[in-house]
């Protein structure tokens, strides 16, 4: 008896910089916070993620592990990859090495399912280098939060991405306009 999986909650940047896995990362605390629920964080950039040094943790294990075993992946070997954090987190972190370059699409949908059916809460710092790897996060995501910054090239690329996620119905899609000073903007 399958229980019913949690909120799947993707954060996305259409450009690397645009501020995803800072928002990520406070959004999982102040929902653990606001909820008392518990939340799982997933940093899901296969290059490098810093999630971890966000939060100062030291993973024993990395979502590489999970990924590089796809049939391997149940509820118990997800649990032991997963370093808890002091706050209440349960965090999947990425490598601290750069060292594997192909993420297949079905071991992500895989392994979010897992981690969706053990937690009411799954947090998604979605990596760019995700590729293929993407495609099965958009369609079992609650909600995406698409994050971007108010210049040309970065609202063009959260445009034509929104177009893109059209291609998996009609997903429920939050644009958030980081760093943005009403000021400075003409």
């Amino acid at each position: 008896d399958r229980k019913v999986r949690g909120k799947i909650l993707v954060f996305w940047g259409p450009k690397g910089g645009s501020g995803v896995t800072t928002l990520a990362t406070n959004f999982a605390i102040a929902l653990r916070q606001e909820t008392k629920g518990e939340v799982a964080l997933l940093d899901l950039h296969p290059h490098l993620g810093d999630v971890a040094v966000l939060l100062g943790l030291k993973p024993q294990f990395t979502i590489a592990e999970a990924l590089a075993s796809p049939e391997r992946l149940d509820k118990e070997f997800v649990s032991t990859l997963m370093t808890s954090h002091r706050l209440g987190l349960s965090v999947l972190a990425a490598p601290d090495i750069y060292n594997w370059s192909h993420v297949e699409g079905s071991s992500v949908g895989k392994l979010v399912d897992l981690v969706g059916a053990q937690f009411p809460y799954v947090v998604v710092d979605a990596g760019l280098s995700l590729g293929e790897g993407a495609a099965p996060l958009f369609q079992i995501a609650s909600t995406i939060y698409v994050v971007t910054q108010a210049d040309i090239p970065s609202l063009r690329s959260s445009q034509r991405f929104m177009s893109h996620l059209q291609t998996y119905g009609e997903p429920n899609v939050e644009l958030v306009l980081n760093r943005f000073e009403g000021r400075r903007a003409q």
